[in-house]
């Protein structure tokens, strides 16, 4: 189950769920890799901070919520 269908199916875990993007999200920028995030509806209310961080609603691959790349 992805974290959208959850916060679809349970609204009450949209702030949790936000939060944990976050951290993903600032783990990621942490590494100095790139990284397409897939949040589906909350991709709109999680602006990323650094520009190597893109936030999408959706995903080619429907299996990841997180794509990455390093040099």
């Amino acid at each position: 189950m992805s974290l959208g269908t959850l916060t679809t199916a349970m609204p009450g875990l949209r702030g949790i769920v936000r939060s944990v993007y976050r951290e993903v999200m600032a783990a990621l920028s942490a590494t100095g890799c790139e990284a397409i995030v897939s949040a589906g509806h909350l991709a709109r209310d999680l602006p990323s901070a650094d520009p190597r961080i893109m936030v999408v609603s959706t995903s080619r691959s429907p299996r990841s919520c997180v794509r990455w790349t390093c040099s």
